[in-house]
Formats: C-alpha cells, structure tokens, sequence
C-alpha cells in the first residue's frame, strides 16, 4: 500500500488479473465445439444456445474429486438421458485447494466432455483454503427428443423390464466407450416413443432404483435375469420399462448401435420387488417409499 492508504502498482496489478483473467486457464482446458452461438470461446458471463423445443436440465454434484477423475459427466449427464433428453451442454462449478487442483479437474472434465462430445459453456472456479481436494458440480442440458418426457413413474403390469448399457467401470477409455454407446443408443429409443418409464442405475444400484420406480408407479416387479453383481452399485446404465409389444424393436435398435441390453423381467401387480426369485423389498416397505412421494405431481398410484 502508498503511504496515503491507495493500493500500490503490484497490488492492483494482482487484484484486477485477479478478477479479469485467471478463470482462462481453465477455459483453455475445456472443449468448444461452436454449437453455443455465446460460448467458451467468447468468454463473457453467460452462455447463449439454441434450443428447438423442450430443454432437459439436471444438475448434479459436488463430486469427489475420485469420480471428477474417471466419469463424473457421464453420472451427470445420465439424468438427462433417461428423461428423453440428449445431453449436449454442460456447465461447472469447480472448487480446489490450490490452483494446480482446478486445473487438474477442469483437465479431467474437459477429457469426458472431448470423449462425450458434450459441449462446457462455462461455469465458476474457486479456490478455497478450506476444502481438502478438488470438487466439481455439474449441470447437464439438452434437447428432449422423446414424443413426451420419460418420468420414473410410467410402468404398467405386464410391461417388460430392460437393462439398457452395461455398467460404466474399468478404465477411462473402457468407460468413455460404453458411455458412448449407451448415449448414442438411449435417445433412439426416445425419439421412437419406445420408452413407458426410465431411471439410471446410480446411486443406491439396481435395488434402490427398481424400487423407486415400483414405488411411484404403483406396482412391482419380478426380476429373474440380473447380469451383474453388486445390485447396491452404481451401474450408471438404464433401467427401462416398455411395452412387450416393444421389446423386439428395442432389441433390434440396440443390437444396430452395438449396446448391450438385457432383459432383466417384468411388472407385476403385487407391489414388491423380487430379484432371483428373492423378495428384497415387500409391500411394507414399498408402501413406507410411497409414502414419501404421494404429495408429488410424478407419482402414479394404480
């Protein structure tokens, strides 16, 4: 500081750098591939697209800094997905320790946006001495493509269960592979009306997610054909419910784009779920989880 209280040259210097351009460092790590008419490239305060339509917004996080370094977009971008959406934009909120920390998760995110061919606006970078390593949040958005969106709501007795995509683990590039076909295979299927109700395979895994579905549309199901274990685990495919009718078309999409799909059961009108022949979640406990979601618009009580 001057005698006179006034910030002197070097301190000035730091504070307006500061505030005009230390967020283009990670800018510069992140992929702009021009479909945003104000994007990255312009760096400015806001991000302008053009959206056809009905826009899917989700927004997730903050993910450890574990999951930021593998797949954390693809967990992201799965809500949008599974509503009838294909996720074309995102934007972040990064906050690290150290510098070095944002630059490495805009890195790491910037590497699955290039992968997903899903396009950062923008976002917000902080660095807080408080936090012990680097988190990011992420808002995923695009177009719906369904004829209508996809809810968790929508499964009737008598419809079939799928397993769209297998389960997106191993390494990065085993992940960012399957992703791909999982994405470009899911919005197909919407955008043919093949779909009656969806939910991704996260947190909470196959059992957690089948019985939120049953629970919000009324109904069970009997699942006898689960291929993998650990059905607490995060999967980040697609539990999707069609009509029997449907099904071969749904087949015959995904055999096309190279996704695998399993068909994993049916809807029944006893509400539980049973998996292998094992009831893991009875009628009490069904009845416990409607409860909580009775008061919502998106709840279908047969």
């Amino acid at each position: 500081m001057s005698a006179r209280g006034a910030p002197s040259y070097e301190d000035l210097r730091r504070h307006v750098l500061r505030y005009t351009v230390d967020d283009v460092k990670v800018v510069r790590l992140l992929p702009e591939f021009g479909r945003a008419e104000v994007g990255l490239a312009d760096y400015d305060d806001a991000a302008v697209v053009r959206v056809d339509g009905k826009l899917v917004v989700s927004s997730d996080g903050p993910y450890a800094f574990r999951l930021v370094r593998k797949s954390a977009l693809v967990h992201a971008s799965t809500d949008v997905l599974v509503a009838g959406g294909e996720p074309r934009f995102a934007v972040d909120t990064i906050i690290a320790p150290t510098e070095k920390g944002a630059l490495e998760a805009a890195r790491r995110i910037g590497r699955q946006a290039r992968a997903l061919g899903i396009e950062i606006l923008g976002g917000n970078t902080m660095i807080e001495d408080d936090v012990e390593e680097p988190k990011v949040s992420l808002t995923v958005m695009g177009p719906l493509v369904a004829p209508e969106p996809i809810t968790d709501c929508g499964a009737e007795p008598g419809d079939s269960v799928l397993l769209v995509g297998e389960p997106i683990h191993g390494s990065f590039q085993e992940r960012m592979e399957r992703a791909r076909r999982l994405f470009d295979t899911f919005p197909e299927l919407a955008r043919r009306g093949l779909v009656k109700a969806a939910k991704d395979v996260t947190k909470g895994g196959l059992v957690a997610m089948a019985a939120l579905v049953c629970a919000k549309s009324g109904v069970g199901m009997d699942l006898n054909s689960v291929p993998y274990s650990s059905i607490t685990r995060n999967w980040d495919n697609v539990l999707a419910v069609v009509s029997p009718d449907d099904v071969e078309e749904v087949l015959n999409v995904c055999a096309e784009r190279g996704c695998p799909v399993t068909m994993l059961g049916e809807v029944i009108e006893e509400p539980v779920l049973r998996i292998a022949g094992r009831t893991l979640v009875d009628s009490e406990l069904m009845a416990e989880i409607e409860d909580h979601f009775k008061t919502f618009k998106n709840f279908k009580k047969s």
